[in-house]
């Protein structure tokens, strides 16, 4: 909707235009202003990891950061083989085990994106093996949907599913042709599930035609341009693969990389710092614009990737770098995990463990700010890390979220604007919804913003609109003696009005 929808008095109007050519207007970051401002805590950033490094003990480190979709810098520190003092680099190559969940999850929303699969289908529709299945705790068969959320019924099964990776597809059937014995009736428990997503892996083959390793590579790897990524380590160049290690006290012995197998869906993907910034900036453009033609995905299927759809834990007592507390809700999604912390922001991503290998990526889509390291270690941790490391970022860079805001959301601002502090000729301008004079009478909203108007002095400066979504936001006014927040939200009718206005002092 255009600004020249509003609905005014001519007069109004008028007044509005030059009421706002008196007034200077904060801008808003563009994202060059955002990288910039990323970029200059590098060395913060540096510190953080390497102390990281140090603390953790890890024989080598990549690690990346980005900002709306552009890499800020890529570095590295260690030894990618210890034995042989090669370090690290963009290009080694690590496997990444469980953050190869997401490719899976990817796979599954587009087969169903094109019409060959229903989420919460049956998953023994396309696994034969799962036809004759007796469930002793539910009638319900279990549905893609299921897997994809961990919902399934399978009981948690790490570390043994890490051991599964290079069992063959016979091998796979005559397990599921056994029926694996289940904790939980489907729908009923969250419990992370490697098995469950060995069979989206063998529902993607059975569907496509394809193995599943052929489906990824076609579909999501080479449209991306990820040509260092691998799943069978015997293909990795010598030179650039991170040699896995266990570490036993002091002493880092080798450990044995897993051959590729029918459980590469849950975890056997092997890539470089290079690649996968990649296929981070393909869900981190999905936060960017409208829909994309150019892209092998919609940008609304990703999104629906980085939203809960089960909840898996609450964490009260969850302690950030700063030693503050903050109160952590989790949940999974499709191949991704989700958080939402204390002060309202949402996280999305997966870490990665296997033998030899730790890894994690994360990002905060509607700030546009995300971060993945590899290590060479077995089950290197970097989830509470990095929550931390990104709430650190946001509140030590002043980046505000990068929701878009709308026509209508942005003229209804500055109309707004012409009836503070008096309100005069509000009742009947057109832009208050029916419910606004009743619930906030008109007189109770003089003296309230009157008070706070006398409290900040005058005017000197309207600060950017901060939009929630496409119909609510917040600005501050900042006077000669204080500053005030507005906030605002609008009607769901055809032309959005005013249904609600909030106006407080903050600290200057």
């Amino acid at each position: 909707m255009k600004a020249n929808k509003i609905i005014c008095p001519i007069f109004l109007c008028l007044f509005v235009f030059q009421l706002l050519g008196t007034f200077s207007f904060a801008q808003s970051d563009s994202s060059q202003e955002r990288f910039q401002k990323i970029l200059r805590l590098k060395s913060l950033v540096d510190t953080l990891y390497q102390d990281h490094y140090n603390n953790q003990n890890l024989p080598g480190l990549s690690y990346a950061v980005m900002v709306d979709e552009k890499i800020a810098f890529i570095t590295g520190a260690g030894y990618q083989n210890i034995q042989s003092k090669t370090k690290v680099s963009a290009n080694s190559v690590f496997r990444i085990a469980s953050m190869t969940k997401s490719f899976t999850a990817l796979a599954i929303l587009k087969l169903r994106d094109e019409g060959k699969l229903k989420l919460d289908d049956a998953s023994r529709l396309y696994v034969p093996e799962m036809m004759d299945w007796k469930h002793r705790l539910s009638s319900s068969p279990i549905t893609i949907r299921q897997l994809l959320t961990h919902m399934a019924g399978f009981p948690e099964d790490n570390p043994w599913g890490d051991r599964q990776l290079s069992r063959s597809e016979a091998e796979l059937s005559a397990l599921l042709i056994s029926q694996p014995a289940m904790s939980n009736a489907p729908g009923m428990e969250f419990e992370y599930s490697n098995l469950g997503y060995a069979l989206l892996g063998r529902i993607i083959k059975n569907i496509s035609g394809q193995s599943y390793q052929e489906y990824i590579s076609n579909q999501i790897l080479n449209p991306l341009g990820m040509h260092q990524t691998y799943w069978e380590v015997n293909n990795v160049p010598a030179n650039q693969l991170a040699q896995g290690y266990r570490r036993s006290g002091t002493v880092y012995h080798k450990e044995p990389i897993l051959p590729d197998g029918s459980f590469a869906s849950m975890g056997g993907m092997l890539t470089t710092m290079v690649d996968f910034v990649k296929y981070m900036q393909l869900h981190m453009q999905a936060w960017s614009g409208g829909e994309d033609s150019t892209l092998f995905v919609l940008k609304s299927t990703l999104r629906e990737m980085h939203m809960p759809h089960t909840i898996s834990g609450l964490n009260t007592g969850f302690q950030l770098l700063s030693n503050n507390t903050c109160a952590l809700v989790a949940g999974y999604s499709y191949g991704l995990r989700w958080w939402k912390d204390c002060s309202n922001k949402n996280y999305a991503g997966h870490s990665g463990g296997l033998p030899g290998y730790g890894s994690n990526w994360m990002f905060l889509p509607e700030y546009g700010i995300g971060i993945v390291a590899f290590s060479n270690v077995t089950y290197a941790s970097f989830t509470n890390f990095h929550i931390s490391v990104l709430d650190t970022l946001i509140k030590r860079s002043g980046i505000n979220r990068a929701v878009a805001s709308s026509d209508i959301l942005e003229s209804r601002k500055k109309v707004l604007l012409t009836f503070l502090p008096e309100w005069k000729n509000a009742v009947g301008s057109g832009i208050f919804a029916e419910n606004f004079f009743s619930d906030q009478p008109l007189e109770e909203l003089k003296r309230t913003t009157a008070t706070i108007f006398n409290q900040i002095g005058r005017i000197k400066n309207i600060g950017v609109l901060v939009p929630t979504n496409q119909l609510r936001g917040s600005f501050i006014l900042y006077g000669e003696k204080g500053s005030a927040e507005v906030f605002f939200t609008l009607s769901p009718e055809h032309l959005p009005r005013i249904q609600h206005f909030r106006i407080r002092s903050i600290s200057k």
